[in-house]
């Protein structure tokens, strides 16, 4: 290798194979290194995949922008819709109603006789561009009739069906009662008037997966079923935009403010979310801090085989510098070898994490078929697989990152290497 400069030939040398204690600790310090890489890389990718499969499924239920009025009720959905639509990166729009009822089952299942709900009225033709929701009926079908008043269907949430709280399927009838007929009913009491209010019954045509718990304990039925139930003839309580890139809502919602003005108010998906999500960031970014320690530890193992090394190699230094080498070329010595040592485990660890990362759902599988051991359950997490996602600026912190901490470690043996006297280096016992 009479290509190489000498130091790294040297270095080279010094690191091949030996029965001796430092090549024993030079050896468990690739590990730890190809160790640590490993874990960073399948880590961060799992929680990446988290993050991304979190945000997809957020997408399956909420809009990427929500126009509301700052008071009352949208009363001209279909202008303000139609303004809406009409600005760059909006692909639809939709008008809904948002509103909480008082749902009974007429067939009562569980013990829970009825529950106050989220029942959200979409206008059919439109709602389907914004939200897949439509697309996510595991039962029956997404039908709500031809948007007339008083179509008898609704949507169910598979959170409210037999395994859920209200215990309904498919055909079952809903009575539901809204604030506003309760609250008149509570008035006639107050006046001494003795009326009841009869409940508007409505069929359950379908129900919807969406993949995330807290969306799927939702009712959907029309807009113009929504308006008479909720007294509001005509009127929406709220436009649901769908963007070409949800990445531009706070820019785009910027533009629908200024055009519609100080009345409306624009929400974002992020803004929904902001908790959640920030949450998640914030964890990756803790977690891949803390796991940067695993390196760290890894490489007090190269720092402390470069310091024996030294001890045993301190004639040798001697005699180099006898022989002409300067303070630099000795300290590259020792920092060669602890950047070979970081390439390789690097090097090892990111192909042991990609491995690791492409077969994690048969490792899971594993761990719960022989050992009984189920990692992440999909009760709690909802993810039928482990998500994971690859990215190149991920792998690059990684890698870079261990490889940076690995030279670091051989920084202080190469000084003290690169300071020895050449007379007192010879005379080393």
């Amino acid at each position: 290798m009479t290509w190489l400069p000498f130091e790294l030939e040297l270095a080279l040398r010094y690191l091949r194979p030996k029965r001796t204690s430092v090549s024993f600790i030079t050896l468990i310090s690739v590990l730890g290194v190809l160790l640590g890489v490993a874990v960073l890389i399948v880590v961060i990718s799992v929680m990446t995949g988290f993050h991304q499969e979190l945000q997809r499924k957020l997408f399956g239920f909420q809009s990427h922008l929500t126009v509301r009025r700052v008071a009352g009720t949208i009363t001209e959905p279909a202008e303000i819709a139609q303004a809406v639509a009409a600005l760059p990166s909006v692909l639809a729009v939709s008008p809904v109603i948002v509103g909480k009822a008082l749902v009974e089952p007429g067939v009562k299942r569980t013990e829970v006789p009825m529950d106050g709900l989220v029942l959200i009225g979409v206008d059919t033709n439109s709602f389907l561009k914004v939200n897949p929701v439509p697309e996510s009926v595991v039962h029956g079908r997404f039908y709500l009739g031809a948007n007339k008043v008083g179509d008898p269907l609704v949507v169910a949430g598979v959170s409210l069906t037999e395994a859920g709280s209200l215990g309904v399927r498919t055909g079952d009838t809903l009575n539901i009662y809204t604030p506003g007929e309760l609250k008149a009913m509570r008035d006639a009491r107050k006046t001494g008037d003795d009326i009841g209010i009869l409940s508007s019954q409505f069929e359950v045509g379908g129900v919807f997966d969406v993949g995330f718990k807290d969306f799927n304990g939702f009712l959907i039925c029309s807009l113009a079923a929504a308006q008479e139930l909720f007294a509001m003839p005509g009127q929406a309580s709220a436009i649901f935009v769908r963007l070409d890139d949800p990445h531009k809502a706070a820019e785009v919602a910027a533009a629908v403010e200024a055009k519609l003005g100080p009345e409306y108010m624009v929400i974002t998906w992020m803004q929904n979310n902001k908790e959640l999500l920030g949450a998640v960031a914030v964890e990756k970014n803790v977690i891949q801090f803390l796991l940067f320690f695993i390196v760290l530890v890894a490489a007090f193992g190269v720092a402390s085989s470069l310091i024996i090394f030294g001890v045993q190699k301190t004639r040798d230094i001697g005699l180099l510098k006898a022989l002409g080498a300067n303070n630099r070329q000795v300290g590259v010595v020792f920092l060669a070898q602890s950047m070979v040592v970081g390439v390789v485990g690097v090097g090892l660890g990111t192909g042991l994490g990609v491995l690791l990362v492409a077969y994690r759902n048969d490792v899971l599988e594993i761990l719960r078929t022989r050992f009984g051991y189920q990692l992440f359950p999909k009760e709690i997490y909802h993810f039928s697989e482990l998500p994971a996602a690859l990215v190149t600026s991920d792998l690059l912190i990684i890698c870079g990152g261990s490889l940076f901490i690995s030279l670091m470690a051989g920084l202080l043996p190469a000084l003290t290497a690169a300071r020895l006297k050449p007379v007192q280096a010879l005379h080393h016992d």
